[in-house]
């Protein structure tokens, strides 16, 4: 069963939110509140995360929210080969209602399609991506509190976060082969997480 809540979103809020150097006594090097949302499946062979973050850096006078990064990250794991890829998605590609009832995403993902067996090789490829999420539960709720204490890094986050299973339907092909034709909700879901995250540190820290 999928487990729900912010555990992807947070490996990618971290990365964003403590990338800036140290600099002395500097502080905050970093002031950073965002939202998060995002759509996932797992099964097993394939497995689908897509995310669309907006942040403001408070620490440089922004204001919120003010940069925004959705992508998607895909992989479909098979016996003899493995196909995986990353893109950068537009607002019209992936969209998150916000009750979280329902998701989209329509994307053509550059992929690498490498063989698992000898001769290994690598040949690239497109997965087509054309997916809709509906909740099939009531929404769940949780909190986060992340802390860093030691050395160059003092790390503090906090944030809420929202989410609920769900059913997909749609397909995900590389144009000859379709790897997924729906799938059942204890397999996917749709999250979103608000956060905000202060200190200093440096990038080793992560």
């Amino acid at each position: 069963m999928l487990r729900l809540g912010v555990t992807a979103a947070m490996v990618f809020v971290t990365g964003i939110a403590f990338s800036r150097p140290a600099s002395g006594d500097e502080a905050p090097v970093f002031n950073r509140h965002g939202n998060s949302l995002q759509a996932q499946l797992s099964t097993g062979t394939t497995h689908l995360d897509a995310h669309d973050v907006t942040f403001s850096d408070l620490a440089k006078d922004e204001a919120p929210p003010l940069q925004r990064s959705s992508f998607v990250s895909v992989c479909v794991e098979l016996p003899t080969r493995t196909i995986c890829g990353n893109a950068v998605l537009s607002a019209d590609q992936f969209q998150v209602s916000g009750n979280l009832k329902t998701a989209f995403l329509r994307a053509d993902v550059p992929a690498q399609d490498c063989s698992r067996i000898a001769p290994y090789a690598c040949s690239d490829s497109t997965l087509h991506v054309n997916l809709t999420w509906r909740g099939t539960e009531p929404l769940s709720f949780g909190r986060f509190h992340n802390k860093l204490f030691g050395g160059a890094c003092h790390i503090n986050e906090v944030g809420r976060s929202a989410g609920r299973q769900a059913e997909v339907l749609g397909s995900i092909t590389d144009g000859t082969t379709v790897f997924v034709t729906g799938v059942a909700e204890n397999f996917a879901g749709i999250s979103r997480s608000t956060w905000q995250g202060t200190g200093r540190g440096i990038e080793d820290c992560l």
